[in-house]
């Protein structure tokens, strides 16, 4: 339906035009146009793309504290990827205002409105692939009438591990995640929890490695091989880092392992 979404006195319209495969289900390409009518005649003022992605049911929205309205259009890969574009008109232009879509190709991303108004405030991403080692992340973002502000993170993270090979992979993988996830709450305090030795690991060192992100796909994948030597309530944990070592020193107390001390070239006192 057409709209003056910029309040220039002129209307917009959002057209789609697509194909469906031979089924009719999935429309194996789509375009997205936005014009504007200007005395009788039709302007093109941009096209909304996804980047790899298929956008389709392209809307007006109103954002909160704004009195023009903008243009959302979801995303998806036809899989496990659900995303949005949000788009303004800018004169004679449509811009580009925010794009929440994983290039993992599953998650999803969606506006918010928090009064449940269909004004809307901020949006939700949710990822839950490798990008974050497999964890259930949520990020939340609020709107500032132009743009999107990042307020926090939620990692949903699965029970204290039984064993010291699981204890220590959780451990490596919560700290891979991205500065912004790693620093929520939940997150560190699982690390205070698993880590009572009083030494880090310097990961940003270990990054600068050659080759270090097919060692990271390892990690991510439970494809890395580690080396358990136990003697009692104690073991030693040894994970290989090319030519390098990382040794983690166990104790078991009360029916769960914590790491005790780390050693090796990475770590950090």
């Amino acid at each position: 339906m057409p709209d003056d979404i910029d309040l220039d006195g002129n209307e917009e319209i959002v057209i789609t035009i697509g194909a469906k495969n031979q089924s009719n289900k999935i429309y194996v390409w789509r375009e997205i146009y936005v014009l504007r009518e200007i005395n009788d005649q039709l302007q093109e003022l941009g096209r909304i793309k996804g980047s790899g992605y298929r956008v389709y049911d392209a809307h007006f929205v109103q954002m909160k504290g704004s009195n023009q309205k903008y243009i959302n259009a979801f995303v998806t890969n036809n899989g496990g990827l659900l995303g949005f574009a949000l788009y303004k008109v800018c004169q004679d232009k449509i811009e580009r205002v925010e794009y929440s879509a994983s290039p993992t190709g599953s998650g999803y991303g969606y506006l918010v409105s928090s009064d449940n108004n269909n004004i809307y405030d901020g949006y939700e991403q949710h990822c839950c692939s490798y990008d974050v080692m497999y964890f259930d992340v949520t990020r939340y973002y609020k709107w500032n009438g132009e743009s999107f502000d990042y307020v926090s993170s939620h990692v949903n993270i699965p029970d204290y591990p039984e064993d010291e090979d699981g204890v220590i992979r959780q451990f490596l993988k919560l700290n891979m995640l991205g500065e912004k996830d790693r620093d929520c709450d939940e997150v560190q305090k699982r690390l205070d929890e698993i880590n009572k030795s009083g030494k880090s690991l310097d990961f940003e060192k270990l990054m600068q490695l050659d080759y270090i992100f097919e060692w990271v796909a390892d990690l991510q994948h439970d494809w890395l091989e580690l080396d358990i030597q136990r003697s009692g309530d104690f073991s030693t944990v040894t994970v290989p880092v090319q030519n390098e070592n990382i040794v983690f020193v166990m104790t078991k107390t009360e029916g769960k392992y914590f790491i005790t001390d780390i050693k090796g070239e990475f770590a950090v006192n």
